[in-house]
């Protein structure tokens, strides 16, 4: 009986919309772009200032990278951020104030928040597990 199915039957939605193509030079403008996130964790750039800088339309560069790395910009960006908070962290010596400024968070308690978000405890209940 199981043979006279059709295949698997995931999201409609999902199935509904069409498959986003992406050109080499957009896909390998992605990939530096990324890159240049991570290297400047300190700042946040916004939407428009990375589609000027990288010369991608706002749209096509927003699709290519949720297609390419499955998350969206913000949220690929957030959670390299904590995951990088949690390292240093890691190391004595350095205040939750300062990481939080390191990677891009003037505002402390804001940072908290986005590594509770993100990593399921405080910065300070982190450093305390792991030291």
């Amino acid at each position: 009986m199981l043979q006279n199915m059709p295949g698997p039957v995931c999201n409609a939605e999902e199935q509904s919309r069409p498959k986003l193509y992406f050109q080499k030079t957009q896909i390998e403008k992605i990939r530096k772009l990324k890159s240049f996130l991570e290297e400047n964790l300190y700042r946040h750039y916004t939407l428009e200032e990375l589609s000027s800088m990288f010369s991608i339309g706002l749209t096509a560069m927003k699709q290519c990278f949720k297609a390419v790395y499955g998350v969206s910009i913000y949220s690929y960006m957030r959670t390299y951020r904590m995951n990088a908070a949690a390292v240093l962290l890691r190391r004595e010596g350095c205040s939750i104030g300062q990481v939080a400024a390191l990677v891009g968070y003037e505002n402390p308690s804001k940072f908290s928040s986005a590594f509770k978000d993100v990593i399921g405890i405080t910065p300070s209940e982190y450093r305390k597990s792991v030291v």
